[in-house]
Formats: C-alpha cells, sequence, structure tokens
C-alpha cells in the first residue's frame, strides 16, 4: 500500500512538472509579473499589466487595448507590437529581433535597449520616449500628439518624423541614413548655449491657454504662434485666434549660465493680454447667447516660467504663463466683479 502511494505521488509529479513545461511553451497571456521563464508568444490582454523581466519570447509580444506591458532584460526573437495601449516600456538590457511598433495608444519608453529592426511610433497621444538605444532599422515617428523626445541613440538606417505635434526633440544621435523633416536637426552634437543662439531667430511655437472666471465658468483654446528674439534682447510673440491677432512683447535673457531661458512682458506686452482676455470673454458671452460689456481686468499676479535649454536641441522646454485677478463688467444688464485666473502653456517647436 505505501509502494502503491509513493508511485502515485511521483506519478503526480511527473504529471504536474509536465504540464508546467507545457505551460510555458505556445502562447501566453500576462496579467501580472513573468521572471526567467521561456515563452513562444506573449499577449497582454484587455485593460492588463504586464511586469517582465529577464523573460525569454521566442515570437511575439503583443499589447492589447488599454493595457500596459512593463519590461527590462527581456529577449524577444520576433516584434513588440501594440495597438491602442495604455503605455509600453521596454527598458534597459532588453534586445528585440524585429521591430517594436507603438500604434494609436497612450504613453511609451524605449531605453537602452537593441534593436534589430525597425522602432516606430504612430498616431499616440501620450509622452513618447526613445532613448540610448542602438537601432538597426529605422526610427519612425508619425502624427504623434502627447510630445516625443529622441535623444542619443545610434540608428543604422533612417530617422525620419512627420506631422507631429508638437515637433520631437532631443540630439547627440548617430543617424548613419538621412535625417527627415522634422528629425532633420536631432543629431547635432551637445554644445553649450550662447545668446548668438537665439538673438535674431523666430521660432514655430503652440499654445494652449484656459482661462477659469469663479461661478460664471471655463474656456480654453489651443493656438499656432510665432515667437522672435531679436539682438536687443526684445522679444515678440505673435499669435492669431478666432478673436483677432495679438502680439505680446517683452525682454529675454539666459540664465543659469545658459540652461534657461527668462522671459518678461513689458507694459505693451501686459496691455495686450489684457485686449486678448477682453475679446475672449466677449466672444464666449456671445456664444452663450449673453450681452456683456464694460469689461476691465485688474491683475494681481503674472509669473512666466524659465524653461531649460538642453544643449541637444537648443530647443526650451514649454513656458507657462500664469495670471490671477479679477474681472468687473456688467453681464446681461447686471454688474459682475468675479476672480479670474489664467494659464497658457507654450511649446517650443522649431526655428522658422
Amino acid at each position: 500500500m505505501k509502494k502503491r502511494t509513493t508511485l502515485l505521488i511521483e506519478a503526480l509529479v511527473l504529471a504536474i512538472l509536465a504540464f508546467a513545461g507545457l505551460a510555458h511553451a505556445g502562447d501566453w497571456t500576462c496579467t501580472g509579473s513573468l521572471k526567467d521563464i521561456t515563452v513562444d508568444n506573449l499577449r497582454v490582454p484587455q485593460g492588463a499589466t504586464c511586469t517582465l523581466l529577464g523573460t525569454y519570447v521566442k515570437g511575439t509580444i503583443n499589447v492589447g487595448t488599454n493595457a500596459t506591458l512593463l519590461a527590462s532584460n527581456v529577449w524577444v526573437i520576433g516584434n513588440v507590437q501594440s495597438e491602442n495601449a495604455a503605455q509600453v516600456e521596454v527598458l534597459s538590457g532588453s534586445t528585440v529581433g524585429g521591430n517594436i511598433q507603438i500604434k494609436q495608444g497612450g504613453g511609451a519608453h524605449i531605453a537602452s535597449v537593441r534593436i534589430k529592426g525597425d522602432l516606430q511610433f504612430e498616431e499616440n497621444r501620450g509622452s513618447l520616449n526613445a532613448n540610448n538605444n542602438i537601432i538597426g532599422g529605422n526610427l519612425q515617428a508619425f502624427k504623434n500628439m502627447g510630445g516625443l523626445s529622441i535623444t542619443e541613440n545610434t540608428i543604422d538606417a533612417n530617422l525620419q518624423c512627420k506631422e507631429n505635434w508638437p515637433a520631437p526633440t532631443g540630439g547627440d544621435n548617430i543617424v548613419k541614413g538621412n535625417k527627415e523633416d522634422q528629425c532633420a536637426h536631432l543629431n547635432y552634437p551637445s554644445l553649450p548655449v550662447t545668446e548668438g543662439d537665439f538673438a535674431d531667430t523666430t521660432w514655430a511655437t503652440y499654445s494652449v491657454a484656459k482661462m477659469k472666471i469663479s461661478r460664471v465658468g471655463a474656456s480654453s483654446d489651443a493656438k499656432t504662434s510665432t515667437v522672435t528674439f531679436n539682438p536687443d534682447y526684445s522679444f515678440s510673440l505673435l499669435e492669431t485666434d478666432l478673436t483677432g491677432t495679438y502680439n505680446y512683447t517683452g525682454t529675454w535673457a539666459l540664465i543659469k549660465k545658459g540652461k534657461k531661458l527668462s522671459l518678461d512682458l513689458d507694459a505693451v506686452g501686459r496691455t495686450e493680454l489684457v485686449r486678448m482676455w477682453t475679446n475672449w470673454l466677449g466672444q464666449v458671452a456671445l456664444e452663450e447667447g449673453d450681452t456683456i460689456s464694460g469689461i476691465e481686468f485688474a491683475l494681481d499676479k503674472l509669473t512666466i516660467s524659465q524653461p531649460s535649454i538642453p544643449k541637444g536641441t537648443l530647443t526650451p522646454k514649454r513656458a507657462t504663463l500664469g495670471a490671477k485677478g479679477w474681472v468687473s463688467a456688467t453681464g446681461n444688464g447686471q454688474p459682475m466683479v468675479k476672480g479670474f485666473s489664467y494659464i497658457s502653456k507654450v511649446s517650443y517647436q522649431y526655428k522658422r
């Protein structure tokens, strides 16, 4: 009886081991964490999060809708593919034998990876980063909307960027093929930032602004713009929206040993800002079917951030203008005095 029981236990153990070996083969659905095992193909299902550490994938990794992949030190013989994913991160020590394709999703971070094929970003909404990768094919970025940084990559083929908004930033990339369109400048080496890099230059910029009036509501707008830095350390930012064309003027300077850009509106620039607010508030009232007159703004606070300037691209980071104060007017025949806040985030795109 004891011998029969022992044989039964041994048979059961062998069956479990056999089943475990089969489970590691074939397609694997990942909804948690996997370490140093080998699988054929791996799928991250809709809405799931999969963390891989040292995993060997003999086929392809496919990341589903609203899913998240966090992979480090992995080896993938085939492709890493995602469509409508929430986040894809392939990080240090990883090797991908095919392509990494990130399409129509959220954000992605691809860093310190050896990619034998292409790295592709297409129509994504979130922040994208490609840093310190070795890419055997092309790096391609088309129609992405959340911002893209491309830094210190070695690319055997081409670096191609089109219709991204905002335009990609970065630098220190080694590109053996062609550098095209929005990424034509991203192989510049790191150089000290000087005032000569900005004096007498005009930049394409893009601003997203929002005004909020207490107990009334909020309105937002996005618009293209240009900013010109003059040799006499004055600047002008020109933009046009549905309510008119505005030219904000002031002074500029490099500070922190050229690491940051400082901007300050002059009296004319502040007056122009108030004129824009007045026209904007009138347009909002018109769209709501209200009548408003006698609009006056009283400014309590106005701040402009000091964006850093990466040496690799010499393109300032996003600058933020914030304001708070009071607005008085007659609305629908009734006097009102309300607090207001305004914020505008200006992204520098490229030199024109």
